[in-house]
């Protein structure tokens, strides 16, 4: 769980590779200078988290386990 739960790179946020300072940094760097398309994406983030992590979709995925059917 956690972040690759939620984030699918360059569609609904951005990852770079654990304890690389320069990734991160040349990430940062680069929705510094392109704030509309990092703007974009984390309407995006948001949605996907929403549509998959929130409360309502999570009971109705259980739910439907319970009953057997395949989630």
């Amino acid at each position: 769980g956690g972040v690759v739960d939620v984030i699918i790179d360059g569609k609904t946020g951005y990852t770079v590779p654990p304890k690389d300072a320069l990734a991160l940094a040349g990430k940062i760097i680069y929705v510094r200078d392109h704030y509309e398309e990092a703007s974009a994406l984390a309407l995006k983030g948001h949605a996907y988290a929403v549509e998959n992590f929130a409360w309502g979709p999570a009971i109705s995925r259980l739910l439907k386990v319970y009953s057997g059917e395949r989630v």
